[in-house]
């Protein structure tokens, strides 16, 4: 078995921080910039290197792979995406800047790089399908068949039911932090077919990274959202009754 490359420091050599405060200061200069120049000139020389060196770091760390795009694209598209996401942070929420960029790149790079992985599994067989074994191309065949009309209708009429139960669920809260955390959740319902979620953790960061708030506030305030939504769950049943 190969044993994983250990990175030794030498004595006395400190570590190089690429997102320090001083990173997190010319964001806030950033957000509360309005000419467009100035804000092109503070993100191309102070924010733009550190969030690069986060995402390569995060993808060597990791080991984020994509076959479909080398290392420096997916770097690329992980800054172009964090810098789409600078509005969303505000010191004013008590979480550190690098805390939550750091969070909202490595849930970029999970749903991206797993996207990726996917759509390679599918070319690579369709390019030679004629080449494979029966079986495989009977699970192929399966794999990429299209839902029926009556599927789809059945799909959408149970996404509008949830989508109702959503609502009801906001008519039943009063918190200010619980009604952005619903907020987010409808935002969820809207995205989802957008989204490749590969845990039940990856769909509490996406919450985390639109609503704004920490995931302790998240976790209890969903807390409450599982108790009203299995209320409406009882409700339910026993109108059918």
């Amino acid at each position: 078995m190969k044993k994983k490359k250990r990175i030794k420091r030498k004595p006395g050599r400190k570590s190089i921080l690429y997102f320090d405060k001083t990173t997190e200061v010319s964001i806030i200069t950033f957000l509360g910039l309005e000419n467009s120049r100035e804000r092109e000139d503070v993100y191309g020389k102070k924010i733009l290197p550190a969030m690069e060196k986060l995402a390569e770091s995060l993808i060597y760390v990791y080991g984020f792979k994509s076959p479909i795009m080398s290392t420096p694209e997916l770097i690329s598209e992980c800054c172009y995406f964090l810098y789409n996401s600078l509005h969303k942070w505000s010191p004013d929420r008590g979480s550190k800047a690098f805390s939550y960029f750091n969070v909202v790149a490595k849930n970029f790079l999970i749903n991206t790089t797993n996207s990726h992985r996917k759509k390679s599994f599918k070319h690579v067989y369709l390019d030679d399908i004629n080449g494979i074994k029966g079986d495989i191309k009977k699970q192929l065949s399966e794999f990429i068949e299209l839902p029926s009309t009556e599927d789809v209708m059945i799909r959408e009429e149970r996404r509008q039911e949830q989508i109702q139960r959503v609502k009801k669920i906001r008519s039943m809260l009063h918190d200010d932090k619980d009604l952005i955390t619903i907020s987010a959740v409808e935002r969820l319902f809207d995205s989802a077919q957008e989204l490749d979620f590969i845990n039940k953790q990856s769909i509490y960061i996406y919450l985390v990274e639109i609503s704004g708030l920490e995931k302790k506030v998240i976790t209890k305030s969903m807390s409450k959202i599982r108790k009203a939504y299995a209320e409406i769950l009882r409700e339910e049943k026993k109108n059918e009754s």
